[in-house]
């Protein structure tokens, strides 16, 4: 708002009349007639002599005469206008001067006007929203409202917006807050204080409903929280438990009748060219790769046994099965090593005495695995 000033503007006081007095110039041109009489009979001379390259000399002689003539008329008229006009100059010079103080001030203020019309637009959006909120019972969140950074709408700037449309989009604004606010409110949370500031920060009750439930997962008694994620890795054992069987009846045609193999017996039928599920002879392995899958298979079976030994020392491996019981802190430890340093899932299962599925549950609650 502009501030009250005392003094009125200087050029409000007075009016500002130029006061001159003019007289219509009259300039009498005594002897026209009697000179246009004589400078025409010249003229007719100089229009009907003929000129050839004989009389040359005459051409230069007459330019220079006719030249002669034009010069003495546009001095005199020059010196005649100038003389007539000098008045009016001095007049018109004065003028300029004073034009010239008035520039100074306008150019400071019409610059600052120009830096400043969107400020002063927007100062304007702010005290017409701030009293919208105040007609329409915003009471004391009208300042978090309207300073709020999702509030105001940077397009309400631009020239072609016009004053009826943004007035009609602050409205709408305004109207949404206080109906937000009361629901808010009328949750009667002792949270209250805490979601209402989200809400002037977003001004948004999608992002407002997200906050509330954040608060309310950390508000979940632990207990709750740990039979959830109980019944979820029960369900994912379960899960787990029917893929197995479906893996096994889809294969349980192809395997040798009565034949449970473990990995290393399959590297180690494989080395002797014989296919573990068919029976058939496999060929293309040659003396070298043979070599190498019955060492693999030996290393494998000691694998197995140091996994067993580590399992009993963990205290995992007493007989006591783990299935359905919390994690501990120090297991989750144990697993993600295991799991680092490169172990099958089925390993670390008979190492923490749990079901492959409860493996791969914890693994994707600790984000190992997807």
């Amino acid at each position: 708002m502009d501030k009250m000033v005392n003094l009125i503007s200087p050029f409000l006081q007075t009016d500002l009349v130029i006061k001159t007095q003019q007289t219509p110039g009259v300039v009498l041109f005594e002897n026209y007639e009697q000179l246009k009489s004589s400078i025409q009979q010249g003229v007719a001379y100089y229009r009907d002599f003929t000129y050839t390259l004989d009389t040359y000399q005459t051409a230069l002689n007459h330019r220079r005469e006719l030249k002669y003539v034009k010069n003495v008329l546009e001095k005199t008229k020059r010196e005649i206008v100038k003389s007539y006009n000098e008045p009016l100059a001095m007049v018109e010079k004065r003028i300029e001067e004073l034009i010239n103080m008035v520039k100074v001030p306008f150019k400071k203020v019409d610059t600052f006007i120009k830096e400043n019309e969107r400020n002063a637009k927007k100062y304007e959006i702010y005290i017409y929203a701030e009293n919208l909120a105040k007609i329409n019972g915003l009471c004391n969140h009208t300042e978090h409202v309207i300073r709020s950074s999702a509030f105001f709408d940077s397009k309400w700037l631009n020239a072609s917006r016009s004053g009826a449309r943004w007035r009609k989009e602050v409205l709408i604004k305004i109207k949404k807050a206080v109906q937000d606010i009361s629901y808010i409110e009328s949750l009667q949370s002792d949270k209250t204080d805490s979601i209402l500031a989200y809400y002037y920060q977003t001004l948004s009750m999608e992002k407002v409903e997200a906050f509330i439930a954040s608060l309310e997962k950390i508000a979940k008694p632990k207990d709750v929280e740990e039979q959830e994620e109980e019944e979820q890795e029960q369900a994912f054992i379960e899960q787990e438990e029917d893929l197995q069987e479906e893996i096994i009846a889809d294969n349980s045609t192809e395997k040798v009748e009565g034949c449970e193999l473990k990995d290393c017996e399959v590297l180690q039928y494989v080395a002797d060219s014989i296919n573990p599920y068919t029976g058939e002879m496999i060929t293309g392995i040659d003396s070298a790769l043979r070599m190498k899958l019955q060492e693999i298979a030996v290393e494998m079976e000691e694998l197995k046994a140091t996994i067993l030994v580590r399992a009993k020392s963990n205290g995992h491996g007493n007989g006591k099965t783990m299935i359905g019981q919390k994690w501990t802190e120090e297991e989750e430890k144990e697993l993600v090593e295991e799991y680092k340093q490169g172990l099958t899932i089925r390993n670390i299962a008979q190492i923490h005495q749990r079901k492959e599925g409860g493996i791969q549950a914890r693994l994707k609650k600790l984000g190992l695995i997807e």
